[in-house]
């Protein structure tokens, strides 16, 4: 090995350490980031999720107030059975008035 060889070996390898610490230190800062969109995301996750769980409750309370096709069936009913009382009321009223 002659003289001018090895001081370029020593560049060589004073630049792939120079290379190893910037890649280490770019490879940190991505890992950092990462985790923290990572646990922002879980953050956002979660209070998402609580939202949907607050909505769900809100639609089971609302749905429970409606006015349901079975309680407007019942109200129809009602109703039918009160005019039929009072058109058998007012036909035995006709009938008496005949007489």
């Amino acid at each position: 090995m002659t003289a001018e060889q090895e001081p370029q070996g020593l560049d060589a390898r004073a630049l792939e350490r120079h290379f190893q610490s910037i890649a280490l230190t770019v490879l940190a800062a991505v890992t950092g980031w990462f985790g923290l969109t990572v646990q922002d995301s879980t953050v956002k996750l979660a209070t998402m999720s609580e939202r949907l769980a607050n909505l769900e409750r809100q639609l089971n309370s609302n749905t429970e107030m409606l006015y349901t096709a079975r309680d407007a069936a019942k109200d129809w009913q009602l109703r039918d059975a009160l005019l039929n009382n009072l058109t058998n009321r007012v036909t035995d009223l006709e009938a008496r008035v005949r007489r």
